[in-house]
């Protein structure tokens, strides 16, 4: 979900398909040609709300992309059709209230937005049909500016 494919591959160094969706041509296009991707990755236009995979994935990974789906409970179904069992569902935001710089977003982007606290993002992956939910803040180097963000992410 989203264009982080990079990430995924990254973690998971033994990954041999790699497939990234955006919701946005721009964004997809930019996935595709204006970055260095693994030669196994494959890029999708597509809304994630109506993306029905043929097979279930190992891993799914959705970077900065949930909060733009409001209300985000309407992901967790999805989620558990997405991966297989035994499999890892891993999502990093890097809005959420905590993290002040990220406040103004939706009126700068003029979209809605869902954010939510830590608790909160915690709380909405506890009722997802899920297993071992785990979170971690880190920090990571913004994508287009030079300023640290906090990221968290929910596994």
């Amino acid at each position: 979900m989203g264009w982080g494919i990079r990430y995924v591959t990254n973690l998971f160094p033994s990954c041999t398909r790699a497939l990234g969706i955006d919701v946005s041509p721009r964004m997809t296009w930019k996935a595709i040609n204006m970055f260095e991707n693994p030669p196994h990755a494959s890029f999708e236009c597509s809304d994630i709300l109506a993306y029905d995979p043929t097979e279930k994935f190992d891993v799914v990974f959705s970077f900065a992309t949930l909060y733009y789906i409001t209300p985000m409970e309407q992901l967790g179904s999805l989620i558990k059709n997405w991966v297989k069992p035994g499999g890892l569902f891993i999502a990093g935001t890097d809005f959420y209230t905590e993290n002040d710089a990220t406040s103004h977003w939706p009126s700068m982007m003029n979209l809605d937005m869902d954010r939510r606290s830590i608790s909160e993002w915690r709380s909405l992956f506890q009722t997802f049909p899920l297993i071992n939910i785990g979170h971690k803040l880190i920090a990571y180097h913004h994508l287009t500016s030079p300023t640290d963000h906090p990221t968290l992410f929910i596994w």
